[in-house]
């Protein structure tokens, strides 16, 4: 309990942090808008991989083998380009996956498992097994998945505050006619 409420701590600083630079003014421009699009979306890869490095990491120390470490630094390194290239194709960093709680969590976890499955086919079916160890892996695997949706849970509703901060205040309608501008 004591991590989520220091991984939600460090997250509260990192967007406040962000929200003094971004808000300098009462009114919010369209680039400043992107600006916090990327800074959630950036938030969420950062999340994600440290998840899942973590969870490298701290896996071969169980087995107290050298000749592990080595292997997981690179399965990781393999894992981690994949699952941005799976994440970026299944839309688990696209801004319209914020819309909903399950949504932003469902696609992180589709994209990992699509990301562990190609992994899994490319470093075993290419007879490297001798240098991976496939208990590490589908370990890896198994704390990576629930880790970075879990993550997402946390970081979920300071992401959509985020957002949310960045929507337009006034809406301007023009018709034709005299200008109407709408408070909301």
């Amino acid at each position: 309990m004591n991590l989520a409420v220091g991984v939600r701590f460090s997250v509260d600083l990192v967007l406040q942090s962000i929200s003094k630079t971004v808000f300098d003014s009462g009114q919010q421009t369209a680039g400043q808008t992107r600006k916090l699009f990327a800074t959630a979306v950036l938030l969420t890869v950062l999340v994600d991989v440290a998840i899942v490095s973590l969870a490298a990491l701290i896996l071969p120390a169980l087995n107290l083998n050298d000749a592990h470490h080595v292997s997981m630094m690179r399965l990781l390194g393999f894992l981690l380009v994949v699952y941005l290239g799976v994440g970026l194709y299944v839309g688990a960093f696209d801004p319209a996956s914020f819309r909903g709680r399950r949504l932003y969590m469902g696609r992180a976890s589709q994209a990992l498992c699509l990301s562990f499955a190609l992994t899994f086919m490319a470093f075993f079916s290419l007879k490297v097994s001798l240098d991976f160890s496939r208990l590490l892996v589908t370990l890896l695997a198994v704390i990576a998945i629930p880790g970075v949706a879990m993550g997402r849970l946390l970081i979920y509703r300071r992401v959509v505050e985020l957002i949310e901060r960045g929507a337009p205040a006034e809406v301007v309608i023009v018709d034709g006619v005299d200008d109407v501008k709408i408070q909301g």
